[in-house]
């Protein structure tokens, strides 16, 4: 599959003839290829006596590309895997802390099966068009001093995209990336270890690069979202967005290891979409109103509710914008 993929990445139209001569395969198993290549989501085009293309092109994600956007000494710290579709990365950064390895690890891959959001969500996967990651990090102080976490996160996956132009980018509480006020990114973090002390945390991100349209995965989805392409006036590579974000994330996570959620608390509320805006606080079936007041120094959402200002914690807790009175 990886083969075929390879070859349409370039836009342009290939015969059937072609690219059963290019794999050393017959054209009907070339059709089955690219049948399986659709079923993940990815565009083609088909016209007969002219062949098959992949919409746009596609740029697939590539080692040597994104370390070359990296010193070489930075990269020499890392152990980075690519694949083409797995069932999730989190899962396989999850095995590579289970195998006890040292350095930062970063899974990578074009499609996932089942690729998870917060509170057992799933993330939309479609091949090629976004970049769905996970990295495995250690920290040393316990479940408790990961207060803020997610947060620190998606303040990173910010200062990522801004340094690619991209713009109108804010912070949905507290783990949600938005573009023009859609969601345009989510992160899931995982942990795993001594909850007192050494734990390993999986921290998978998902960006909507260039989603497609009028099609079967746009119907899956069933929120309001928004694309990078949309938000910025050139191409974004997505080998130098992964460069880029690996940097970011590396520096956020260091400094987080060190000073807590406190060192980013006041980036972050500049970031906040939601600061002063008439909020519901979900908790399972409960909905509390209020004003939302931006966040404390460990990251929790401070409400203006009936009964004062309360501070609500991540976990099963989600925040939604009221759109009346009535929320």
């Amino acid at each position: 599959m990886k083969a075929l993929l390879e070859i349409l990445s370039d836009g342009k139209f290939h015969s059937g003839e072609a690219l059963g001569k290019s794999l050393g395969v017959t054209r009907a198993a070339v059709w089955k290829k690219l049948k399986s290549l659709q079923s993940l989501g990815l565009r083609l085009d088909s016209i007969p006596g002219k062949g098959y293309r992949v919409q746009k092109g596609v740029e697939l994600l590539e080692k040597q590309k994104i370390t070359e956007e990296l010193s070489s000494d930075f990269a020499e710290t890392l152990e980075m895997d690519f694949f083409v579709t797995i069932p999730s990365s989190n899962d396989v950064a999850m095995s590579k802390a289970r195998s006890g390895i040292k350095k930062n690890y970063f899974c990578f891959t074009e499609h996932q099966s089942v690729g998870r959001g917060r509170q057992g969500r799933t993330w939309i996967s479609p091949l090629g068009n976004n970049l769905y990651f996970s990295t495995l990090w250690t920290f040393y102080n316990g479940i408790a001093g990961l207060e803020g976490l997610s947060l620190a996160v998606g303040l990173a996956v910010v200062k990522g995209l801004e340094q690619l132009g991209v713009q109108q980018l804010t912070l949905k509480w507290p783990n949600d990336v938005l573009l023009g006020g859609k969601k345009a990114a989510g992160i899931l973090l995982e942990v795993m270890g001594d909850p007192a002390g050494e734990c390993q945390v999986i921290i998978g991100v998902g960006i909507n690069i260039d989603l497609p349209t009028n099609t079967e995965v746009e119907k899956k989805i069933n929120q309001s979202v928004a694309a990078v392409s949309q938000y910025t006036s050139s191409k974004i590579s997505r080998n130098k967005l992964a460069a880029v974000l690996i940097r970011e994330l590396s520096k956020v996570l260091s400094t987080f290891q060190r000073e807590g959620f406190t060192y980013f608390q006041s980036d972050w509320q500049s970031y906040d979409a939601f600061f002063d805006e008439p909020v519901n606080i979900i908790h399972g079936h409960q909905y509390v109103p209020g004003i939302a007041k931006g966040v404390d120094v460990s990251g929790g959402i401070k409400v203006l509710t009936a009964e004062g200002i309360v501070v609500y914690k991540g976990g099963e807790v989600s925040l939604r914008r009221r759109t009346d009175s009535y929320g």
